[in-house]
């Protein structure tokens, strides 16, 4: 099964549980879902939502408490401290889990990723590699993202275009 990875805040609840509920309408094999989260009602309130989907293989909830961290830049500032909880991503899963696919809670999943992720995650193995990413677009492709987020490179993540959907 692959493991999908949320993390987010109180703040992003409904996307995230949007999210995975087009993820989970979509895949053609059980997944296994693992969230975290700094609020536990929030995860808690989509594990209501998600528990009997017939394509969760699982789903674990690991609550981020803020208190024990110091978050520099966090006030009127555009990241919150969700956006931390990628970088912490080792202290909370498990050693032995495996490849992992982090969506953002935004994330709407219109077609089914598994075979196109198996083969990704393979490449990965088969080379030897750590990470793999995806890009929305080039400059040339996506200019009103590249504007708005004031973007000045046109490569921000190196794409194979083996695996690349036009």
């Amino acid at each position: 099964m692959i493991n999908f990875l949320y993390c987010f805040d109180k703040n992003y609840v409904t996307q995230a549980q949007t999210s995975i509920n087009s993820l989970l309408n979509m895949v053609s094999e059980k997944v296994v879902i693992n969230i975290i989260c700094d609020h536990e009602p929030s995860s808690s309130h989509i594990f209501e939502k998600i528990k009997n989907h017939n394509m969760l293989g699982g789903l674990n909830i690991y609550n981020f408490k803020q208190e024990e961290y110091d978050f520099p830049e966090l006030t009127n500032a555009h990241v919150s401290s969700a956006t931390y909880f990628r970088i912490l991503i080792d202290n909370f899963l498990p050693k032995d889990l495996g490849s992992v696919v982090y969506l953002d809670s935004d994330i709407i999943c219109m077609n089914n990723p598994i075979e196109i992720l198996k083969a990704i995650i393979n490449d990965l193995k088969k080379q030897n590699l750590a990470i793999a990413a995806h890009r929305e677009g080039t400059r040339t492709e996506a200019p009103i993202i590249f504007n708005k987020l004031k973007l000045k490179s046109n490569n921000y993540f190196r794409i194979s275009n083996k695996h690349a959907q036009k």
